[in-house]
């Protein structure tokens, strides 16, 4: 239901990418509320709206996202600052957990899997100083 609300920005972002030509990402947002059956009252829905170039392809890829939220503030605003920023707190979480081993809480003593964790922290926080200062300003 949403895709078929957001077919005109969807649209939108085909023509301009066709017509421009481009090789380049290009990018459109939308707002509006929404009411699903089982919803007491209608919700904000951010469009994102994007176009990629294929590689390997001669035509484009859609990528359209689709958030439902209560927050005030611009659908642009709201995507990048908010949503993007929360995507990458959870996979920093993701990094600790499957890169440092915070997972791993399998001994029967509550004292070893809370040093166990509190190494697995550690490790992040030496991991994250020097990802800020030494690799500062590479890609």
């Amino acid at each position: 239901m949403l895709k078929t609300l957001s077919e005109k920005i969807i649209f939108a972002t085909e023509m301009f990418f066709v017509d421009a030509g481009s090789r380049e990402p290009f990018r459109l947002f939308w707002e509006y509320d929404y009411q699903a059956k089982t919803w007491s009252h209608a919700r904000k829905v951010i469009v994102k709206a994007e176009r990629l170039p294929d590689k390997n392809d001669f035509r484009d890829k859609e990528n359209t996202r689709f958030i439902v939220t209560n927050l005030e503030g611009k659908a642009k605003e709201l995507y990048e600052n908010v949503y993007c920023a929360r995507g990458d707190m959870e996979n920093r979480i993701q990094e600790q957990q499957l890169m440092l081993f915070a997972d791993r809480t399998s001994c029967h003593r509550f004292e070893a899997n809370r040093f166990r964790l509190f190494l697995s922290c550690c490790d992040y926080v030496l991991m994250e100083t020097r990802r800020r200062t030494a690799l500062a300003g590479t890609t």
